[in-house]
């Protein structure tokens, strides 16, 4: 985690009267996190002029985040937009994978 980091806490609040309230945390998660964490499927926009060794990258990427998210790659072939729905990648969810596939040119879109 990293200085002035937003924070979902999850826990409970203990009150006594005439006390300062305490708050017991359970759980710290960090809030950019949330939506690809709890995303269902990940839309991946492969970018133009990819290669093989881009795509193979991607591949290797998306398989090392196994989870229960659904992945779908979009790409633009011919003038026609071709989705494709993978039946074998599940990934976890994670700020980092989003920004590990934006550095390789991809649109990321988490869908809840």
């Amino acid at each position: 985690m990293s200085d002035d980091a937003l924070l979902i806490l999850e826990g409970k609040v203990e009150a006594v009267d005439g006390q300062e309230i305490t708050l017991i945390v359970d759980d710290v998660k960090n809030l950019a996190d949330a939506r690809p964490r709890n995303a269902r499927t990940l839309t991946v926009g492969l970018p133009d002029g990819r290669t093989e060794d881009l795509l193979n990258e991607i591949y290797t990427l998306l398989s090392q985040t196994q989870g229960r998210c659904d992945v779908v790659l979009t790409m633009p072939m011919d003038g026609v937009e071709v989705t494709l729905n993978s039946q074998v990648l599940r990934v976890e969810g994670s700020a980092r994978l989003e920004k590990e596939l934006i550095s390789r040119g991809c649109a990321v879109v988490w869908s809840i």
